[in-house]
């Protein structure tokens, strides 16, 4: 049963930006993100799409929040706004992984929702630092059958 949470009922309010997410992460972003809110917390979202989780982010997580998005496509960086900073290209990409590390270093909530390809997810495990007590999130679980390679 869907939660009637802040991140629920942002989602089907949403007059902004393109927001996809699958009904049931709610509830789990909830659990695993309360402790984030309101504490300036920077987020790295791989996977941008139409812009609408970055502004949920920003609403969720309060003022001060960073949110900080990754996606190939280079149309999304027209959703650069105050809180909210768009790098185009490849999560696989090691000049823009070490461009986003030099500017941010760590990362207190990873959100993987970018190529879906195990490689790219593995390697965002690798590169990305989380902060001690952080925590990450991935599109990849265990028999989702997405390809292993591209």
């Amino acid at each position: 049963m869907l939660g009637d949470g802040f991140l629920h009922r942002y989602f089907l309010n949403n007059g902004g930006k393109r927001l996809h997410k699958w009904f049931h992460y709610f509830d789990i972003y909830e659990r695993h993100f309360e402790r984030f809110r309101n504490r300036a917390p920077t987020i790295l979202e791989i996977g941008v799409s139409g812009g609408g989780s970055l502004q949920m982010w920003k609403a969720y997580f309060g003022h001060g929040a960073r949110v900080i998005g990754i996606d190939i496509d280079p149309i999304c960086k027209a959703h650069d706004e105050v809180g909210i900073e768009i790098f185009t290209g490849s999560q696989d990409d090691p000049a823009l992984i070490n461009q986003i590390i030099d500017r941010y270093d760590a990362f207190d909530i990873i959100i993987d929702d970018g190529s879906h390809i195990m490689r790219h997810v593995y390697d965002s495990v690798v590169v990305f630092e989380k902060r001690p007590q952080g925590t990450r999130q991935t599109s990849i679980t265990t028999g989702m059958g997405y390809a292993e390679q591209e």
